[in-house]
């Protein structure tokens, strides 16, 4: 299962490292998504502005990019709605970085009831349960992955589970593409935005590598590997070394 979903997983990166337009990252994400058991997902990108004290509905706004394949009812209806603005996904996505599922969300008090009715009205439509997972850049983009099946699943209560594992590093490369396609495409990056350690070090992290091992291999101090790779993350605009590993990868500036 777990040589699956590496497979899926690299197959998915070399083919969004190649995609020209939105179209083609759109297939590649579901070829990758069905291969792991689910039917249908919506990505939606967001500007936010870092240290902003205004409340999360303020911060929304129309949705910038958005990419959807699932009932069409339901999307017709969402943006027909503006529901974006009340959508107790969008606003749980404003309070975490950890991938939440849905059904967990109607067991919350606070939910408002024009949250519960938006919910409700998702599953009439066939999205009886599924998980968001929020992707943000260090830019203060956000991107929100939400994935569904058209059948229950009882595999998504951990974000440890296989599945939710695979789909938030699906997520991290999809978010890095269409960023890299919509927003940055009059600003590309230029491949000698790091110096060859940054992308050595990258590299090995993207194999599995920690920051302790990677110095063992390069016989450096752990200090240097994590001063190298909080420069490339500075330099890449990103929170994390698996968005950095990911842009690195999917904006053309090396390969692994």
């Amino acid at each position: 299962m777990l040589r699956a979903l590496d497979h899926r997983l690299n197959e998915f990166i070399e083919d969004v490292r190649d995609a020209q337009d939105i179209d083609r990252l759109k297939d590649r994400l579901a070829h990758a998504l069905s291969g792991i058991g689910f039917d249908w997902f919506g990505y939606v990108g967001l500007d936010r502005p870092l240290g902003s004290s205004a409340p999360s509905s303020e911060l929304m706004g129309v949705p910038c990019v958005s990419i959807n394949v699932g009932p069409p009812e339901w999307v017709d209806r969402y943006f027909e709605q503006a529901y974006w603005d009340e959508d107790p996904m969008m606003l749980e996505s404003l309070r975490t970085t950890l991938p939440f599922r849905w059904n967990k969300m109607l067991e919350e008090e606070t939910l408002s009831l024009r949250g519960r009715q938006i919910l409700r009205e998702a599953a009439e439509c066939g999205l009886h349960d599924g998980f968001t997972v929020p992707v943000l850049d260090h830019g203060g983009k956000i991107g929100l992955l939400s994935v569904s099946s058209k059948e229950p699943r009882d595999d998504l209560d951990s974000p440890l589970t296989s599945s939710v594992h695979a789909v938030h590093l699906l997520s991290i490369y999809f978010h890095a593409a269409v960023q890299g396609l919509v927003v940055n495409s009059q600003n590309p990056l230029p491949k000698s935005i790091l110096r060859p350690r940054e992308v050595e070090c990258l590299q090995w992290t993207a194999r599995g590598k920690t920051a302790w091992e990677i110095s063992m291999i390069l016989k450096v101090s752990e200090r240097t590997v994590n001063f190298h790779l909080g420069n490339a993350m500075r330099k890449l605009g990103v929170y994390n070394k698996t968005h950095a590993v990911a842009k690195m990868l999917v904006t053309g500036v090396a390969a692994l």
